[in-house]
């Protein structure tokens, strides 16, 4: 099967046989590939030039795919791109992605890290979820928000350098980051979502900047190894059971105008000491 000197084809769906790499020769008008059979790709895949988007769940399932080359073309990573494609190990994305959509690389479990183009603005919902093998990611300059459970359960991930530009670290986004051991929090960022750092359990220290004026409910519930974080008087809420098990903390200064949301430090040790700054 080939498409060679097919130049005004816009769209395939293949369905019985996978193509080969030399079959994309002149073909420069096609812009969306989707993948209806998941069972027929099996190793790598090379997308032609000219390809500008990968489409929603294209390659959802494709348990053998362990290789994928993407051209300078591509702009989107549609949603759940790469759902589920457990032996996808290697991924290089192009500069010319500006989007990632939500689920795209979730369950990909042998992917081991990735570098988020430069044009990214916003890593969709549950982006790289359940990535258990990520343990090396680099997130863009100009990221606003990184989206709910972005990193939910990569628990291989040891450290994360958040950039300036992101005001917003959402629900659940590094939730199950088991050996996540430092993170840095720009002083853009304002809120801390609900459950962002809940069972990263080899996190130590925490250093929150002066912009945060909000923890959610559970942010940092059963952070088992936290022993020392730094609230800034900027802080005006933290959330329901926002500490919940930290069994290892002893000691935490509160600002003075702070809300103190229902069993904040429930079933912190019980010689922990809570000061409230005059």
């Amino acid at each position: 099967m080939h498409f060679t000197d097919a130049p005004r084809i816009l769209k395939l769906f293949f369905e019985t046989k996978s193509p080969a790499d030399w079959c994309w020769v002149n073909t420069k008008m096609i812009m969306k590939i989707n993948i209806t059979n998941k069972d027929i790709i099996n190793g790598s895949f090379v997308f032609p030039e000219g390809v500008t988007e990968i489409v929603d769940w294209a390659f959802e399932d494709c348990s053998s795919l362990s290789n994928i080359i993407i051209p300078e073309s591509v702009t989107k990573i549609g949603f759940g791109a790469f759902y589920r494609c457990k032996r996808l190990k290697h991924i290089t994305l192009p500069e010319s992605v500006t989007e990632i959509g939500k689920w795209a690389f979730y369950g990909c479990w042998s992917l081991s890290s990735i570098i988020i183009p430069e044009g990214v603005t916003e890593i969709g919902n549950m982006a790289f979820s359940e990535c258990s093998s990520l343990s090396n990611i680099i997130i863009p300059k100009i990221v606003a928000k990184i989206g709910i459970g972005a990193f939910y359960g990569c628990s291989s991930l040891k450290n994360i350098t958040i950039p300036e530009s992101v005001t917003e670290i959402g629900d659940w986004a590094f939730d199950g980051c088991t050996n996540l051991e430092s993170i840095t929090i720009p002083k853009s960022v304002t809120k801390i979502g609900m459950c962002s750092f809940e069972r990263c359990k080899r996190l130590k220290h925490i250093t929150l900047p002066e912009s945060v004026t909000e923890i959610g409910n559970w942010a940092f519930c059963r952070c088992k190894r936290l022993k020392h974080i730094t609230l800034p008087e900027s802080v005006t809420e933290i959330g329901n059971w926002a500490f919940e098990r930290c069994k290892s903390l002893k000691k935490i200064s509160l600002p003075k105008k702070v809300k103190l949301g229902h069993d904040a430090f429930y079933r912190c040790p019980p010689d922990l000491e809570i000061i409230f700054r005059d």
